[in-house]
């Protein structure tokens, strides 16, 4: 039976062991089939993940200056790096999200600020997850929060 190939679109004949074959024989085509398949059984597999997140560990482990390495054999990567780096936080400064509660507000997070606004009071909230343009999805999870220590500004 003749298939078009999910990778590179060029026809094959399937393998009659394997009807549904969707990937033809080239190494590309089978190098991505691999990481299709290895993505999906990262998913859905949670012994599987955990596998290759202890092989990747001991790697690193194995190679603690492998980036120092790469990073100096290959400058031109190095240079790129930083620049895409510089554009991202440029981005995220300028970037503010529409928040239906509160003032718009800048994306890049500061963790020694204390909210001009009061603290929430204690009670039962609907929270509604926000898309990147401001819009509440219809996923809402109803939680309990309790008051636990009123934050003050210090100076």
């Amino acid at each position: 039976m003749v298939h078009r190939c999910s990778c590179c679109q060029k026809t094959f004949k399937t393998d009659k062991r394997h009807p549904h074959q969707k990937f033809c024989s080239d190494k590309l085509c089978q190098r991505t089939r691999r990481t299709e398949w290895q993505n999906r059984k990262v998913k859905i597999d949670p012994d599987y993940k955990a596998n290759q997140y202890d092989a990747q560990r001991d790697w690193r482990k194995r190679n603690l200056d492998y980036w120092r390495k790469y990073r100096h054999e290959h400058p031109l990567y190095t240079e790129h790096n930083r620049q895409q780096q510089k554009n991202r936080r440029s981005n995220r400064q300028h970037t503010t999200v529409a928040d239906p509660f509160l003032q718009p507000k800048s994306l890049v997070a500061n963790m020694d600020v204390v909210p001009s606004q009061p603290a929430v009071n204690s009670g039962r909230y609907r929270i509604l997850p926000v898309d990147e343009h401001g819009v509440a999805k219809m996923d809402a999870v109803i939680v309990q929060l309790s008051v636990i220590e009123q934050l003050t500004a210090t100076a």
